[in-house]
């Protein structure tokens, strides 16, 4: 992958991940069927971009900065992807409160390393 191309994917695991923590802060319902909560929806879909993302970044990255639970995250993806039906909205809301910032503050410290943001 280049190098030019991993800021860019960075950024996008951040604003994700700052999609799903602006959605728990607004107080919204994160239960009942993804279906039929549109909050729950958007949450488990930035989840889902953001374990694509990583997947992306390969092994070679995850070994560079191994600070960061890479394989956790796309476990997560997985999980979230192919058994969206038995998520357990517990563990998810647990998720997002205890792991989702550190996952933002490493990525964020990764990209200290590249520089400004790339232009949109």
């Amino acid at each position: 992958m280049s190098r030019s191309v991993i800021p860019s994917l960075l950024y996008d695991i951040v604003a994700s991940g700052e999609a799903i923590l602006q959605i728990r802060r607004s107080g919204a319902s994160l239960t009942g069927s993804h279906v039929a909560n549109t909050q729950l929806a958007a949450v488990l879909y930035n989840f889902v971009v953001i374990g694509e993302i990583v997947s992306r970044l390969g092994e070679g990255f995850w070994m560079q900065h191994p600070e960061v639970p890479w394989r956790r995250v796309v476990d997560h993806r997985n999980l979230v992807a192919h058994g969206y039906d038995v998520v357990d909205t517990d563990i998810l809301v647990r998720t997002i409160d205890e792991h989702l910032p550190q996952l933002i503050a490493g990525v964020r410290r990764i990209l200290e390393g590249y520089g400004p943001p790339p232009e949109s």
